[in-house]
């Protein structure tokens, strides 16, 4: 049996102040709980930290991450938008259900971040142009093999995807009503039409 790797503290710092941002906010997550949660010293904090503001670029190139890996990996297993997309919805339903979904990370933190919001803004514009990316070179090649209608505008379709998908994970968020999930799906999938 492999052992697992015991994380340094610079590792579990970006762990725990990753899941505290995204739990409870950037703005209510302090330095101190931080420190604590992760079970480093102050010390070791500001060995590899300067401040709270220094942990926010690679949280949010965590979660850039992890949806791109994400969405990669969904793309690679469907060469079929529709087939794509009960994939993803069904995913996303599994996260939404969740009780720890707060909605997407980044629309959260650039909602929580009112205070340094201009110092993170062009990181989250970055993001959402790489998802923008990823989604519009999937649609493109199913275009080229004609499993997509190559009379719809690719980055207009992506934008669209993205749209239904912010707007029902925060109707879901606020209501807990299903039928934003279901509504997510339909709406994906009229796209095609």
């Amino acid at each position: 049996m492999l052992e697992k790797r015991k994380k340094n503290p610079k590792e579990r710092i970006l762990d725990k102040a990753a899941n505290l941002f995204y739990i409870q906010g950037f703005d209510s997550t302090g330095i101190n709980q931080i420190i604590e949660e992760s079970e480093t010293f102050k010390k070791s904090f500001y060995t590899y930290f300067q401040d709270k503001n220094s942990l926010a670029l690679p949280y949010l190139e965590i979660q850039e991450r992890e949806l791109i890996e994400l969405l990669t990996k969904i793309i690679q297993k469907h060469d079929d938008y529709n087939d794509f997309v009960r994939a993803w919805v069904k995913l996303q339903k599994k996260t939404m259900t969740s009780s720890s979904y707060r909605g997407c990370p980044f629309a959260l933190f650039s909602n929580q971040s009112i205070k340094n919001k201009e110092l993170f803004q062009d990181k989250i514009k970055e993001i959402f142009k790489n998802w923008e990316e990823l989604l519009i070179q999937f649609i493109e090649s199913l275009q080229q093999k004609n499993k997509f209608p190559k009379k719809k505008d690719a980055k207009l379709i992506v934008k669209k995807i993205i749209l239904y998908y912010e707007g029902a994970g925060q109707a879901y968020s606020m209501t807990k009503d299903p039928i934003y999930i279901k509504l997510l799906e339909e709406e994906l999938l009229s796209l095609k039409k």
